[in-house]
């Protein structure tokens, strides 16, 4: 039902709770803004961070964490 949420995290829908927030961290990490060597870059990685935010969001709503 969910899969483009999670895919969006790059992860499976069984996943357990703790591995989605790892990952959910690793990914905030890699494409924080500051992390971005262009204007260009930094433009990309606001719309993924975005992406990663609204997914991450709608996975802890539906699992009511």
């Amino acid at each position: 039902m969910w899969e483009p949420i999670y895919t969006q995290l790059g992860i499976a829908e069984y996943s357990n709770n703790e591995d989605i927030e790892k990952h959910y961290k690793k990914l905030v990490k890699a494409f924080h803004p500051d992390m971005a060597l262009s204007e260009e870059a930094k433009k990309e990685f606001e719309k993924r961070m975005t992406e990663i935010n609204e997914a991450y969001t709608e996975i802890k709503k539906e699992r009511g964490l």
